[in-house]
């Protein structure tokens, strides 16, 4: 099973924040999804889902992709337009 998004920064606490981010580790994208589902990430940050028609989630060089820990779970999380997206 896939991780689900389950929150970002902006709806959680500083220190729950803070806590996974310290113990972030960089990750490729390719890694990223095989664990998240790319299409809901690209629907949930409004991306293009057809390669051809504009920027997508793979090809955006902003976009930061870690595997760390949020309140004690597991996580995988995107780091996007400065918002980090938490999928557990």
């Amino acid at each position: 099973m896939k991780y689900q998004y389950y929150t970002n920064c902006v709806a959680s606490t500083a220190e729950a924040i803070i806590n996974m981010t310290d113990k972030a580790k960089k990750i490729t994208y390719e890694t990223f999804i095989k664990h998240v589902d790319w299409r809901e990430v690209s629907k949930l940050f409004g991306y293009e889902l057809h390669p051809k028609q504009g920027l997508t989630l793979k090809n955006d060089f902003c976009v930061g992709y870690y595997k760390s820990v949020y309140k004690g779970h597991p996580c995988y999380y995107a780091a996007w337009s400065g918002i980090e997206h938490i999928f557990i």
